[in-house]
């Protein structure tokens, strides 16, 4: 294999995929340069300035099973950064908050029949232990957690939160995912009632921020307002088109979501149509969050899910719940949250991109963000796309 020295490479997309993989490129000795289409680093855990510190756009947090970031923020030197922080969940159903959190808080949980709540504990609890996640993914969610946990569970719990978060995928999404979710929360507890989560003193911001600056150091250039709008061969080689410019390099590694990729990919290639077609069969799911400060104190949980037939948002997020307020100034910091089908021309998703950075002061009480791909919707045969 030839020595990546001297090598030259692209990595397209300023996200931590991408802030990670410039990193271990400029380690190997390649000559990196790197392309973010907006005006700052970070991707899905971009922050912006509030109350005196950096937060994310969209509502964050680590699970203890979350080793990769754990591990990468340790090589980086920040690993003393991470507070766990306690966490409490809740369900808004029938005009009022029901804790969330153990197994006596689901037996009072009275929209549903005590049958139906034993029912809903008893496979919680088996999700929870189960790691053969791999026998789920042939299976629906929806039809899957209809047949476990019965109707009445179905109606109250699951079917609000598959539907508000994947919008009319809803009942199409593999088990696996539900699995992964219900899993991963479950594996983040201290014991059977508290639930401990992770937070970087100063935001995710620090791992920007601090990747950003070993980059600048390592000669690593930065084209920040830099969209990538073509990729091509040349030679032995690949080379990108950004701001109506070529420019050439010996590899590119491209860290965006799939449906972009396959839209950059050269159309007089046939060879590349059948991947460019699998690239366009993955869909994607887009956000909507506003965030906002109060002196108010609303609610005793901090991540409640909206289970209310017809509401407008899927989870009311009181982030000081989890991280103290005394790093906001004393101020309660907020997340209302919603998921939408990624369209273009959907009328929150087609705004100016400027519009989905903060252009507010740090010390507005709301700012707005409606990201266009934030997670790939997982329908049973993902594996095979």
């Amino acid at each position: 294999m030839a020595s990546p020295k001297n090598k030259t490479a692209a990595v397209v997309g300023g996200g931590f995929t991408g802030l990670v993989a410039a990193l271990r490129l400029a380690r190997a000795g390649m000559e990196v340069e790197l392309f973010e289409r907006g005006d700052a680093l970070g991707g899905l855990a971009g922050d912006f300035a509030l109350q005196g510190t950096h937060i994310e756009k969209t509502y964050h947090h680590i699970f203890r099973t979350d080793r990769d970031i754990l591990d990468l923020a340790e090589e980086l030197g920040i690993g003393k950064t991470v507070m766990w922080c306690n966490s409490s969940l809740g369900v808004y159903r029938d005009g009022k908050t029901w804790p969330f959190m153990s197994p006596l808080d689901v037996l009072r949980f009275k929209p549903c029949s005590f049958l139906s709540r034993l029912r809903l504990g008893l496979v919680a609890y088996y999700l929870q232990k189960k790691s053969n996640w791999q026998v789920l993914a042939p299976h629906l969610a929806h039809e899957w957690m209809r047949r476990a946990c019965g109707e009445e569970a179905m109606n109250a719990v699951w079917g609000p939160l598959l539907r508000g978060k994947f919008d009319r995928y809803g009942e199409t999404v593999s088990m696996a995912w539900l699995w992964a979710r219900i899993h991963t929360r479950g594996n983040s507890r201290d014991s059977i009632e508290k639930e401990k989560l992770g937070y970087f003193r100063g935001g995710f911001a620090v791992i920007t921020q601090t990747i950003e600056s070993e980059l600048v150091k390592m000669g690593v250039k930065i084209f920040k307002n830099a969209p990538v709008e073509a990729l091509a061969e040349s030679g032995n080689g690949i080379k990108l088109k950004t701001n109506g410019q070529w420019k050439e390099f010996d590899r590119c590694v491209f860290t965006g979501p799939s449906p972009v990729l396959a839209q950059l990919l050269p159309e007089d290639k046939p060879e590349l149509q059948d991947y460019r077609k699998k690239l366009q069969s993955i869909g994607y799911l887009g956000a909507v969050c506003l965030v906002f400060v109060s002196e108010q104190d609303l609610g005793d949980c901090y991540w409640l899910n909206i289970n209310e037939p017809g509401a407008a948002f899927l989870v009311f997020i009181n982030h000081t719940k989890m991280v103290d307020r005394s790093l906001y100034r004393n101020k309660n910091v907020y997340y209302i949250g919603s998921y939408r089908r990624t369209r273009p021309d959907h009328p929150q998703h087609a705004r100016p991109a400027k519009r989905d950075q903060s252009q507010c002061k740090p010390d507005d009480p709301g700012h707005f963000f409606a990201p266009m791909y934030v997670f790939a919707f997982v329908p049973m045969d993902y594996g095979g796309q």
